[in-house]
């Protein structure tokens, strides 16, 4: 009786097949990887606009509100520098625009660099 045994051919082909799964597994891991380092930059960017309203909030006044020199004159672009976080550095700023009435809109500006992995 023969023994059974594999040929060098079906080993061969079973680890191809092998590698290519793990070839697929490890794909998807790098893309989850970098899915999730741009969500991390995207809530970081939220987290500053957050913080740069709840400021702008706390200086919001009668005195202020028209104040040549303060906070909200419309059309001005107030550059607030670049502050670094786990390497990465973000730039703020902020737009007052769209006067009507008592009421004006800001528009805030984060920009930070994407990262490819």
């Amino acid at each position: 009786m023969r023994k059974k045994s594999f040929t060098l051919i079906e080993i061969l082909v079973g680890a191809l097949i092998l590698a290519l799964a793990f070839g697929g597994i490890f794909a998807g891991f790098i893309a989850v990887r970098k899915y999730v380092s741009h969500s991390n930059e995207r809530l970081i960017a939220a987290n500053l606009t957050r913080t740069i309203l709840k400021n702008l909030y706390s200086q919001l006044g009668e005195d202020n509100w028209t104040d040549a020199n303060g906070p909200f004159v419309d059309g001005k672009t107030y550059d607030l520098g670049t502050v670094t976080i786990d390497n990465f550095d973000y730039t703020m700023s902020y737009t007052v625009t769209g006067t009507t009435g008592d009421r004006k809109q800001i528009e805030v500006n984060i920009t930070y660099p994407d990262i490819d992995l």
